[in-house]
């Protein structure tokens, strides 16, 4: 199935939260160093100043969960709606937003919530303890001087500023032992729970239609613990003999703090066709409905001549690394192959239409791989498929625009070129 990516997070939205806690970070320093060169602190004016300030910024974050939070959970089923579909999956899970969806949503978002809240109420308790730094401070100089100078005050306003200076107003400390500042442990957080909230959306839909494995997307993370998992196929519910769980994945480094991979829905069939982690499941197709493949030609057409064009050069993709096997690619439109490399030459396609085997959708697409690995189990899919084709009495596959303008046709004898 398609591989979506990492997931697409709404960044002007989580910046939009990133800002108000940077302002209310500000106010909160500004608080405490003006109240420490304001002459004798007021102490419990200064606390229910800093207090009232993370009260306001806990109301405006939770109104930017409630609204986002839903949103992310929803994606994620719509990606699995609109991928299942794709498969040609006759969707029998209750329509609309179920109640165990619900539920689910206001799981996430009681989480959420109660995380930002363990961050303000840390941010209050750093901020008290500078604050009563601040104030002993002056005692000190009262009990020693009599007073308060300007030069005390200055001292005193010095050391607080130094110690926000060397370490912030640390907002949490996490299970690793990592200090995490205020405004660094929000972005974070926010970007994790954005993250688990559209992979549990996808997770929990496709459950609900009698799908258990997906498979985790592939962006060449730097991150070497979650990297390990990139494409391989997972069991959510653990009830798929033969794969790791989603539970096992996460707690060997995948969904990491910061972490932006997604679970993509995966084909259960292709998935035991390709054997992936030494599965035990032995495929059983009679239950199968595969379409029959077809050309668009007519027969008795005898010879069609096509102009095709072939992107080559330094910078052009090699032979046999398309989406249709071991094969030579040519494209109807000259834009397209240049695509593939900046030289481009012309040839004309000597064949029939009705040796032309076209795939137009993804459903199409992976009821190929899927009798192509049945019919050669012990091959690579990139020699499977075409041994495959030509077993039909094809010569060539096109893929046509409206299922990928780039994937051109795909010859498998090159003296049909001239």
């Amino acid at each position: 199935m398609a591989d979506h990516g990492e997931v697409k997070l709404r960044s002007l939205k989580i910046q939009n939260l990133i800002d108000t806690y940077h302002q209310a970070y500000k106010d909160i320093v500004e608080t405490i160093v003006n109240d420490t060169t304001a002459g004798k602190i007021n102490k419990a004016r200064t606390l229910a100043t800093i207090k009232a300030q993370l009260q306001e910024l806990g109301d405006d974050v939770a109104k930017w969960v409630q609204a986002e939070i839903p949103q992310y959970y929803l994606d994620g089923a719509n990606i699995a709606i609109q991928d299942l579909k794709e498969l040609g999956v006759d969707l029998n899970g209750p329509k609309g937003l179920a109640p165990i969806n619900k539920e689910a949503i206001a799981s996430l978002v009681d989480e959420t919530n109660t995380a930002f809240a363990q961050s303000l109420t840390a941010m209050q308790r750093n901020a008290a303890a500078l604050v009563g730094d601040a104030f002993k401070q002056q005692l000190n100089f009262i009990i020693a001087d009599g007073t308060l100078t300007g030069a005390a005050r200055d001292t005193i306003a010095a050391s607080i500023k130094e110690a926000i200076k060397s370490n912030g107003i640390s907002a949490l400390t996490d299970k690793a032992g990592k200090n995490w500042s205020f405004d660094n442990y929000a972005q974070m957080l926010v970007r994790t729970k954005a993250v688990e909230a559209r992979n549990a959306g996808l997770q929990n839909k496709m459950l609900q239609n009698g799908y258990d494995l997906v498979q985790v997307s592939n962006h060449m993370s730097s991150h070497t613990a979650c990297a390990e998992w990139e494409g391989k196929i997972l069991s959510i519910t653990g009830s798929t003999p033969g794969y790791p769980t989603t539970d096992e994945a996460e707690a060997g480094g995948l969904m990491h703090p910061n972490c932006e991979h997604a679970y993509n829905v995966i084909n259960p069939d292709i998935a035991e066709m390709t054997n992936m982690y030494d599965n035990p499941y032995n495929y059983d197709d009679a239950e199968a409905e595969l379409e029959d493949m077809h050309g668009p030609g007519a027969a008795g057409v005898k010879t069609q001549h096509i102009p095709v064009y072939h992107g080559n050069g330094l910078d052009s993709f090699n032979d046999g690394t398309d989406l249709f096997g071991n094969g030579y690619y040519v494209a109807r439109d000259k834009a397209v192959a240049k695509e593939f490399g900046s030289k481009v030459t012309q040839s004309t396609l000597n064949i029939k239409p009705s040796q032309i085997l076209t795939i137009d959708s993804d459903s199409e697409y992976n009821k190929l791989i899927i009798s192509s690995l049945k019919a050669y189990p012990s091959e690579d899919i990139q020699v499977a498929l075409p041994k495959y084709v030509r077993s039909l009495g094809y010569s060539a596959i096109e893929g046509t625009p409206n299922y990928d303008r780039l994937a051109g046709i795909a010859i498998f004898d090159k003296n049909l070129l001239k």
